[in-house]
């Protein structure tokens, strides 16, 4: 838990040096949406975001597509040239 915190206070600075709004839990909120969307596994999502089946029915359940999901999920950085 410490190196996630520390990850998401450095990801909190570089928006505010950047002047970009960084709303709480943005993060964990994208997650859960396009998980849920993507393998359209309620218990798998719910188990790996540690909440309930009724909170991601309630609050993520059609925000995204499939295809949404599966884009987000394609996102990865790119490896410098050594």
């Amino acid at each position: 838990m410490a190196q996630h915190n520390k990850t998401i206070d450095g990801v909190i600075r570089a928006a505010k040096a950047a002047d970009v709004d960084y709303p709480r839990n943005c993060a964990r909120h994208s997650f859960i949406t396009h998980h849920y969307a993507a393998y359209e596994s309620i218990n798998r999502t719910c188990k790996i975001a540690g909440t309930s089946e009724q909170m991601v029915r309630n609050n993520y359940s059609g925000l995204g597509t499939q295809a949404d999901g599966v884009k987000y999920f394609s996102i990865v950085p790119t490896c410098a040239e050594s």
